[in-house]
């Protein structure tokens, strides 16, 4: 018997948080540590984009289509499928998820209307690649902008330097 999507989601969440205990709150959330995907697997406690980065990496290894999602103050994941949101949502959807997942809240799933609400309150106005999976390139810049501003924060020029030639490289 096949599994649903959230059924694939449920168990994946399971592992990784039940299991192997990841944590997304640590007690320093703007410490780099929580950056760098060596320490969180070794610690097992991450800043919300390092979360989502692993959880994505290992959702694909297993063949799930779970992608980024670059949603401003807010890193999530989208589970992809065509069929089944076409099925779900009917012919006036404009992107293929079906939901989206937030590995920075143990993997708790939501929808577009969460992501509709939270823009609502931060005053933000929608525009659709909040919507939309981004590319593996979009993430790693994610990743870098705000570990710059976290060592900016901490008085580290020299890092914060280094990690804004890379961004302007990638960029």
């Amino acid at each position: 018997q096949e599994l649903t999507a959230l059924e694939k989601v449920r168990i994946l969440n399971h592992i990784l948080f039940d299991i192997h205990h990841f944590n997304a709150n640590p007690s320093n959330i703007h410490s780099p540590q929580y950056y760098y995907i060596n320490n969180v697997l070794e610690t097992k406690k991450a800043h919300p984009i390092a979360i989502a980065i692993i959880y994505i990496s290992i959702a694909q290894r297993l063949n799930l289509p779970i992608f980024g999602v670059d949603l401003p103050k807010n890193f999530v994941a989208a589970y992809v499928d065509q069929l089944s949101a076409f099925e779900a949502f009917g012919e006036n959807i404009d992107t293929p998820v079906l939901f989206y997942i937030n590995p920075y809240n143990k993997g708790w799933v939501f929808s577009r209307k969460e992501i509709d609400i939270f823009l609502k309150q931060a005053k933000i106005e929608p525009q659709s690649s909040f919507y939309s999976p981004c590319s593996n390139l979009k993430i790693i810049e994610r990743l870098i902008s705000n570990l710059l501003v976290t060592y900016e924060q901490m008085g580290y020029n020299e890092k914060a330097n280094e990690l804004s030639t890379l961004l302007k490289i990638l960029i």
